[in-house]
This record gives C-alpha cells, sequence and structure tokens, in this order.
C-alpha cells in the first residue's frame, strides 16, 4: 500500500533543511503543494457484478492534477493498475515523474507583431517538481527549475468535480494562458481538460480543447499552435522499468472523422533554418511524400536575423508551390521559417480528416501487462522515444519504434499541430481545437512487438476497450442493425466430457468470443459463476455440416449439483411469420418505472410500436427500388406495405425496473434487488454505495418451464428518465446525455438539467431544463460490458417523455436509421404552445448530436441537426 507521499517528504524536508539552504526552499515549494490541487479516483470493476465481461477483473485507479497531468503526489498515483503504475512510480524519483503537456504557440499582435507563447505542465523537468508556475522564464530547459512553467504567465483553476455518480467521474480542468509586455498583459488561450473516468472501465477519456481568448482587435491573422501530450512510462518490472513500444500511425480505424471537428485537415509544422543564407529567393522544403504544398496559408513566421518580417512588406509568399521573395536581397544573413504543410495524397490533395486514429501501445518487458495511449485526431508528430523533446514541441519527427534498440523506457509523444482564428473567411479550422487522449493499461493476453522476435501485435483487450470508444454502439445499429434476438438455457449435470448443447437455428457463432460488440455466447457454470471461455472448458463445432457453428461441446465434465448456464444469441424473430422467417431481432424487454407516471406507460407503447413496426426511410435499391428519401412519411409507409414485411424489431415483454409487493400489480421486473425491502435504496449496492445491477434473468428457477428470459446481456428498452426509471439510472453512467442528479453533482448548472457531455461547450450554456413552452429529451443507447444492450428514451419532464415518444414512433425512427455514424445520444427540443387542452408540441429539433468523444452536425435532408457548439 503506498503512503502518502506528503508525510514522506516532510521528513526529508527536516533533514535536508541541514543540507543548504537552497535546496530546502525547492523541496519546501514541492512538498506543500496545496492537496486540493490533486486529486485521485479508484476504479470499481473488481467489485462490479460484470461476470460476462472476457477478461480480468482488475480495476485501475487515477490520480491528476489541476494542471492536467495525470498524477497525483499526495497519494503517489497517476494510472495504477495491478500495482504498475507508469506515470508515478513509487520505485522512481519523484523529480522524473514527467508527464502532462506542452504548448507552443505563434501569432501577431497588431501593436507587437509577432509574439511566440509556450507554457508546459509537466509536474516534473528532472530538477524540481510540483510548484505553482514559474511565469516571464527564458528557457524551459533551464533554471528556475519545476514542472509548471511558461514565458508568459500563467493561472490555473482549481479542479472542478461536474458529476461524480456510481460509475462515471467527470471533472474539468482549466488553464489560463496570458501573453505578457512590460506591464501589459492578456489573455491568449485556455487549455481545458475533461476527464471521464467510466470505473468499470480500464482506460480514461481526457478530452483536451484549446480555445482562443484574445481578443480579436488585437490578433491580426490565425493563431499558430502546436500541442502535445507527453510521458515516460516507467511500466516494465523493477529494477529497470523497461518496455516495448510501437506507434501505430493512422492504423486504426474509426466512426469519427472531420465531420465531428472543426479543423478539417491533417497538418504539421516545419522549421527551416539557413545561417548564412544569400539572395532574394527562397524555397522552402516540401515535407517528402506525406506532406506537400501549397503552405497553409497564413501559418508562416519568417525571421531574419531574429527579426520577424512582415508580409507584403519585407517579403511575398507563393503559398501554392513554398516560395518566398524578399523585398531585398540578403547577404549572409540568418534566415528561419516556421510553415505548416497539410498531409496530401498522392496527387497532392490536401487530405481530409480521415476516420483513423493513432496508438502507442507500451509492453512491459516481463509481459505482464500492457500500456496504451491513444490519440484522436490523428497525430501530426508522434515518437515513442521522446526524451530529446521533453520540453519542447516536434517538427517533422515520426517515429514508431525506440531507435536505439528495446527494451527501453518509453518517452511517449503525441502532438497536434493546428490552427485557432475568430475569421470565419476558412472552414478549415475555428477558434477551438479538440485533441482526445485514451490511456489505459490491461493485463498481456496476445500484444507483441517486432522487437521481441514477432509481429506488432495490439492486445485484443485494448482492441475491446477502445472499439467502445472509437467505435462505439451507436443509435444507427439499435434501430436499424439489430438483428439478434438473446436467449437463455441451463443445462444441470452430470454430464461428461463430449456433452452437446444444441442451440438452435440462425445462432450467432461471432468468430471474435471475446470481441466488442460480439454477440457471442456466454457460458457460466453455477453455482461458482464461473465463466467459461470458449476453446478452453468449450468448443463451438458445427453438427449440421451447414458451416454454421450452433453446438456447444463440454471440454470439462459437469458435476453433480453443478448447472450451465447458457446465453446465446440467434438471428431473426424467435417465431414464424407464415411460412417465413421474420430476419428482424427482438428487444427482449421494454421497461417502465413501477412507480412511474402514466406517461411512461403510454410512451412505452408508443416506442414498442415503433420497433415492430418500422420503416426503412432508404434511397432506393434492389430490396425497395421505388423507395426515395422524402419527408412524405405516408408515402414512404405506403410504398413498403407494398412490399410486404418491413425492416423491424420484435418486442417480448414488458416490465418494471423494481418489484412490486402488491400481488395485484405484481409483474416482470430487471433490476437486481440487494437490500430486504422494497424501495428505490434497496435496490443499491448499499447505503454508501450508489451502483445499481441488472437481475441475470427473469423466471429461473419458477413455476413455468423453459420460460427463462435473460436480462443481462438481452437487448432491453427503457422508457422514462433517471427519477422514474432504475434502469435508465443505470444507464446514466454510460451515456454522453446524462441528468444531472444532485446527489452527485455540486455544479449548479448541471444540477437537474440534461447535459451533453461531449459537447465542445461541456460547462457554458449547453445544460437543458425545460420550461412551460420547451422540452428537452434524450435518446441514447450503449452496450455494457457483460453485452446487454440499452436503449434509453426520456423527457426532462414526463410531458416531455410522451411527446418525444411519438415523435419517435410517428418520425424519430425513420431519421435515426440515417444518423450519423458513431452517435450515441441526441438530445431533442420540443416547442409547446397553451391550448384549451393543454401545453401541445408545434415542432421538434434535434439540437445535439453527440458521439463518445466529440460531437457533430448532422444534415438529413433540408434539416440540420446538432452541431459543434464553440464557446
Amino acid at each position: 500500500m503506498k503512503k502518502r507521499l506528503i508525510a514522506i517528504l516532510t521528513s526529508l524536508v527536516v533533514l535536508l533543511s541541514f543540507i543548504g539552504p537552497a535546496l530546502y526552499i525547492n523541496m519546501v515549494q514541492a512538498v506543500t503543494d496545496p492537496e486540493e490541487w490533486y486529486m485521485t479516483v479508484s476504479g470499481v470493476l473488481d467489485s462490479d457484478y460484470y461476470l460476462l465481461y472476457p477478461y480480468e477483473k482488475n480495476s485501475p485507479t487515477i490520480g491528476f492534477s489541476k494542471f492536467g497531468e495525470m498524477i497525483d503526489p499526495v497519494t503517489g498515483t497517476g494510472l495504477n493498475y495491478s500495482g504498475r503504475d507508469p506515470f508515478a512510480n513509487e520505485g522512481i524519483s519523484v523529480k522524473y515523474w514527467l508527464n502532462g503537456w506542452v504548448l507552443d504557440a505563434r501569432y501577431v499582435h497588431r501593436t507587437y507583431g509577432a509574439r511566440h507563447l509556450w507554457a508546459f505542465a509537466m509536474f516534473a523537468d528532472m530538477v524540481e517538481y510540483g510548484g505553482d508556475w514559474l511565469n516571464g522564464t527564458a528557457d524551459p530547459y533551464g533554471a528556475p527549475h519545476g514542472g509548471r512553467k511558461t514565458n508568459g504567465a500563467a493561472k490555473t483553476d482549481d479542479i472542478t468535480v461536474l458529476y461524480n455518480g456510481p460509475r462515471l467521474f467527470v471533472a474539468m480542468l482549466t488553464t489560463h494562458l496570458y501573453d505578457v509586455e512590460g506591464d501589459d498583459i492578456w489573455p491568449v488561450l485556455d487549455v481545458s481538460f475533461t476527464i471521464i473516468f467510466n470505473k468499470v472501465k480500464k482506460q480514461v477519456i481526457v478530452l483536451k480543447d484549446i480555445k482562443l481568448t484574445i481578443d480579436a482587435k488585437i490578433l491580426e491573422g490565425p493563431v499558430d499552435v502546436q500541442f502535445g501530450d507527453r510521458g515516460e512510462w516507467d511500466l516494465g518490472p523493477e529494477p529497470e522499468w523497461t518496455s516495448y513500444a510501437h506507434f501505430y500511425h493512422q492504423y486504426l480505424e474509426t466512426c469519427y472523422n472531420a465531420s465531428w471537428h472543426f479543423s478539417k485537415n491533417i497538418t504539421r509544422e516545419f522549421y527551416y533554418h539557413d545561417g548564412s543564407f544569400s539572395g532574394n529567393t527562397l524555397q522552402l522544403p516540401s515535407g517528402g511524400a506525406d506532406y506537400g504544398f501549397p503552405v497553409v496559408e497564413s501559418s508562416e513566421f519568417v525571421f531574419v536575423n531574429d527579426v520577424w518580417q512582415r508580409r507584403e512588406v519585407d517579403y511575398t509568399i507563393d503559398y501554392k508551390n513554398g516560395v518566398i521573395e524578399f523585398a531585398q536581397t540578403l547577404y549572409n544573413e540568418d534566415v528561419k521559417v516556421y510553415y505548416k504543410l497539410c498531409k496530401v495524397d498522392e496527387a497532392g490533395t490536401p487530405i481530409v480528416l480521415p476516420n483513423l486514429y493513432d496508438l502507442a501501445q507500451i509492453i512491459a518487458s516481463d509481459r505482464a501487462v500492457v500500456g496504451y495511449a491513444a490519440f484522436w485526431p490523428t497525430l501530426s508528430d508522434y515518437t515513442v522515444y521522446g526524451w530529446d523533446y521533453s520540453l519542447e514541441p516536434l517538427y517533422n519527427v515520426s517515429q514508431p519504434d525506440i531507435p536505439i534498440g528495446e527494451p527501453e523506457i518509453p518517452f511517449i509523444i503525441g502532438e497536434w499541430d493546428f490552427l485557432l482564428d475568430y475569421a470565419s473567411a476558412t472552414s478549415d479550422w475555428d477558434r477551438q481545437f479538440r485533441g482526445v487522449t485514451v490511456y489505459g493499461i490491461v493485463n498481456w493476453h496476445d500484444a507483441d512487438d517486432e522487437q521481441l522476435g514477432g509481429d506488432n501485435v495490439i492486445d485484443r483487450e485494448i482492441r475491446y476497450q477502445l472499439n467502445e470508444v472509437f467505435n462505439p454502439w451507436d443509435l444507427r445499429s439499435a434501430v436499424t442493425n439489430k438483428l439478434t434476438s438473446r436467449h437463455v438455457i441451463f443445462v444441470d449435470g452430470p454430464q461428461d466430457v463430449g456433452y452437446n448443447v444444441t442451440l438452435g437455428d440462425n445462432f450467432v457463432s461471432d468468430t471474435q468470443w471475446d470481441a466488442y460488440c460480439s454477440f457471442a455466447e456466454r457460458v457460466i457454470l453455477l453455482p461458482e459463476g464461473t465463466l467459461w471461455t470458449r476453446g478452453v472448458e468449450y468448443d463451438l463445432i458445427d453438427t449440421n455440416n451447414d458451416r454454421w457453428n450452433d453446438t456447444i461441446t463440454l471440454k470439462e465434465p459437469l458435476e453433480e449439483g453443478e448447472t450451465l448456464k447458457i446465453l446465446y444469441s440467434t438471428y431473426g424473430s424467435p417465431f414464424l411469420c407464415g411460412e417465413n422467417w421474420i430476419n428482424t431481432g427482438r428487444y427482449e424487454w421494454i421497461i417502465v418505472g413501477r412507480d412511474a407516471a402514466t406517461v411512461d406507460s403510454a410512451g412505452a407503447a408508443m416506442v414498442a410500436a415503433a420497433f415492430k413496426n418500422k420503416i426503412l426511410e432508404a434511397e432506393a435499391d434492389e430490396t425497395y427500388p421505388d423507395i426515395i428519401i422524402s419527408n412524405d412519411k405516408t408515402r414512404i409507409r405506403t410504398q413498403i406495405k407494398n412490399y410486404g414485411n418491413a425492416p423491424g424489431a420484435e418486442i417480448g415483454l414488458a416490465g418494471a425496473d423494481m418489484f412490486d409487493p402488491e400481488i395485484a400489480n405484481q409483474m416482470p421486473w430487471v433490476m437486481r434487488k440487494f437490500g430486504t425491502g422494497d424501495e428505490w435504496s434497496d435496490y443499491y449496492y448499499s447505503g454508501t454505495d450508489y451502483r445499481t445491477a441488472l437481475r441475470d434473468d427473469w423466471c429461473h428457477a419458477g413455476t413455468v418451464t423453459e420460460d427463462e428470459v435473460p436480462v443481462t446481456s438481452s437487448n432491453m428498452i427503457g422508457v422514462g428518465g433517471p427519477l422514474a426509471n432504475i434502469l435508465a439510472y443505470y444507464g446514466n453512467d454510460f451515456a454522453q446525455a446524462i441528468y444531472g442528479l444532485d446527489q452527485f453533482t455540486d455544479w449548479a448548472a448541471w444540477e437537474e438539467a440534461i447535459i451533453p457531455l461531449t459537447c465542445w461547450d461541456i460547462t457554458k450554456t449547453q445544460a437543458y431544463r425545460s420550461s412551460e413552452t420547451v422540452g428537452y429529451a434524450v435518446i441514447s443507447t450503449y452496450k455494457d460490458i457483460n453485452g446487454t444492450v440499452l436503449f434509453l428514451i426520456w423527457g426532462h419532464w414526463g410531458r416531455d417523455t410522451y411527446y418525444v415518444t411519438k415523435w419517435f414512433y410517428e418520425e424519430g425512427i425513420c431519421q435515426l436509421q440515417y444518423a450519423p455514424p458513431c452517435t450515441t445520444s441526441i438530445i431533442v427540443k420540443i416547442d409547446y404552445e397553451s391550448t384549451p387542452e393543454g401545453y401541445k408540441p408545434t415542432g421538434f429539433s434535434i439540437i445535439e448530436c453527440l458521439g463518445t468523444i466529440s460531437e457533430t452536425e448532422w444534415i438529413h435532408g433540408d434539416e440540420i441537426k446538432g452541431g459543434i457548439h464553440d464557446p
């Protein structure tokens, strides 16, 4: 157990006071950091009810500072997993805990001319650590030493915990950067981090927003920014702490692309320097095959003998060819040029931000654990061994492996180069940039590295964790690609090795048993509750010679008193319609709150009807050749009716969230009860642990045989919000549009409001509360790590729940079949007017289209939905 670092260092201060006053002063500065500058949050996967997750149930613990470093020296925590902590390793000197960010910015002030502002928050600089901002310093590497330095001025706000729910933790960290000239000081940029830590995951998402704050009146042209994550990874075993590291650049696919970002191209900063240039024509070097001309307009900064040169006064530039013409001939002068180029294709055309993200994988040299840092959008510069650039920006660096050989201690840098501007003349960037980093550690499974003698292979659990972020189960999947139904059967022992269990027609035999979003089978040994692994305790085989694996064959005996619980999926609904299967899938449950108002039940009826009668609003194709995109829903419905059965989804059972003790009102319920009573609080893990969980299944050990219906790992629709329905309360910790439950937030703007978690304007104006004339509602989906599909629809008020379900039945289910991929939540605005029959809706609009890491604008026909909401 790690002891509090403060206590240890206090003792050291007493000792060091006898050594020398200067050293004593530096130590005091570090150890007297206020404790509120730091925070540690523990994961809960190891104590949670996720039996069906196919990997180890180990929990990470994260530590961070208000400055944005992933380090809490008070508890000695950075990213701790199974005793390994690469960022706050207790076996490494604290002054070598290098983790944080570096920013370098150039811009033109209308009075002061060219400006250069740099800042870093790295916790340490290998000489000192901790402390507040050292403002006005000249050299990032020189004295005075410390973990937070700038040549301008910086001020960091206190940690703002926005939400700390049963499983969801969200905090905001903001640093304000200023430029200084004499007695004049002015804001330039804000660096804001949003930490999103789901406590049952093995990773933490950090949204890193760089925002213009400079007054537009004094800014001439864009601000040129280089911003990079960086840190030492002491992940390997003691005493060397070495690892094998590899950068997978533009290697992994994601459904997030340029439509989810203001910066539409990948740019890279280049630096040209000639200490003895002569002539008046300068040809800038291109970036080779990947980065080429034209030079990004207004990105260049030209200096002759360290004197800034004004465009159109001291020189002209041909952006297309990268040629600079000086107004006067230069003779043996020192010339420096900073400029940006776009990543280009083979034809030399700038590449629009692709559907790709980057990954650095770090394999501990003993192969016990594997760490990773994933980056979106794709990086400008990157290296796994950036020791020579620890406190400075990168220029044209692409380094996937450690150059001197491995294993070594990696120093991972991922840098984005971009422009920020208030001008509306360009659509290629705006006043804000978002970079996303996902940090995590898992047990080693199959990760490999060329330096280990094999191939570069990403660990399969890392793929699982990252796919949940970068390729999430989304609303389009929930309403269009819902093609499966979930079932449960039980097999009692004793049974010998080789015993076969046939799982029926249309069995879903996903080849990747342990992949994210797989609908593969799960086999659990009862009463121990042990998850069996395909290929280890049982095999999946084809007994019908039809190329479909549809039978489970035991490789372990089943003893007397033991039972196998088998959860599996099939394609299509479980019954026949006439002579044909309806291949549409099924939602096993539609759930309302036991104690909810009638509006939720009425809404559930419309949602069930919407799924059962679902129509496909599509372009003409071979299936429905006469159907075209149209706002005339009646026409579309008529056209599809002419073709017979339209794609739809069956609904299995309706039920409640909680058990009803009143016999006259009892029906199926889906939430697990931990207490002895029948109140909401009895469904919490304990009086202080507000987590809730789903039941395993309904009707097992009941009086009706073969009437079991799975709950965990099934497909579930919830109607009514987190105040009315415990299923929605459970899902609130996993959605991107959430309800600000009072007991979990002290942020006034979030209390009792609908919150767009991944909005670019998260803490300012974008929180939604209903009124008499305006209402708000949420439609969201999530597939949890037990494999349970949730589709949740609810309003801020009960009235909003009713009318959003009506809209969903009439229009929404059609529209969501064309929602942008990665859209996991939408927020619907409902306008009302007062009538003699009460308030009635006059219009619906989708105002937020949210994904796991960003938001987007959705253009649907002649409608524009959502958008990126920069402050």
